[in-house]
């Protein structure tokens, strides 16, 4: 199987501490809090603070992750399986104008909300 990124992580509580496989300033000493912003059929979707732009958000499935901009939506980097990444972008759709706003919680370090699975 083909793994995407190679993460550095460990789970607490409902947030998920990465190294941002994309971030300039990657280094192996620096861990960033990616909280888990929804969650529907094995799909995880979490969000950086002050993470790159443009406004995107992260989906893993399995051993997959892909970085999705908001706006247009559309791939940034990264692979999930067809029918995961169909969902993923089906539920972005829907959820557009309030990925926006937490990117935007996010980037001032507010606290993230949850957003509604897709049903």
């Amino acid at each position: 199987m083909f793994r995407t990124f190679d993460w550095i992580e460990c789970d607490i509580g409902s947030e998920s501490h990465s190294l941002c496989p994309v971030c300039p300033a990657k280094s192996s000493s620096l861990v960033f809090t990616m909280p888990t912003i929804s969650e529907f059929f094995g799909i995880l979707i979490l969000m950086y603070y002050n993470d790159h732009a443009p406004p995107h958000f992260h989906a893993r499935y399995g051993e997959y992750e892909v970085l999705i901009r908001i706006s247009p939506l559309g791939v940034l980097q990264g692979h999930l399986p067809p029918r995961a990444l169909s969902l993923v972008i089906e539920w972005a759709g829907v959820y557009q104008v309030q990925l926006l706003e937490e990117w935007n919680y996010a980037a001032n370090n507010q606290k993230l909300h949850k957003i509604p699975p897709l049903e």
